[in-house]
């Protein structure tokens, strides 16, 4: 993305409503839109990657593409957590599951940049 946000307290403001608004948005797509918690993943999934994309190739720069993003990501995020409830994994199994594939998403995009 070519434009970020300035971390600041407008940012700060910002995420946390991104976050909640995500929360929300994920408890929607998985109830509302009857897809369920894993259902709709692969949706959010192509909705991120187009979400990367428009930012890349649009002619303006806008760091709306940033807020859609991290909600997006919030969303999805919400009911992968929910998916985790769903099976009866316990805490002790899912964060540190979580934990290696951010560790391994890390190494990734290091070995790639």
């Amino acid at each position: 993305m070519r434009d970020l946000p300035s971390v600041n307290a407008k940012y700060w403001l910002s995420l946390g409503a991104a976050s909640i608004f995500g929360t929300n948005s994920g408890d929607f797509v998985a109830g509302y839109l009857h897809v369920g918690h894993l259902g709709g993943l692969p949706y959010l999934a192509l909705l991120f990657g187009a979400i990367l994309l428009a930012a890349r190739f649009s002619e303006q720069s806008s760091v709306l593409y940033f807020w859609a993003a991290i909600i997006t990501v919030r969303t999805a995020a919400t009911n992968v957590g929910d998916t985790f409830h769903d099976f009866h994994i316990p805490y002790s199994v899912c964060i540190p599951f979580v934990l290696a594939l951010f560790a391994a998403s890390v190494l990734l995009y290091k070995r790639v940049a």
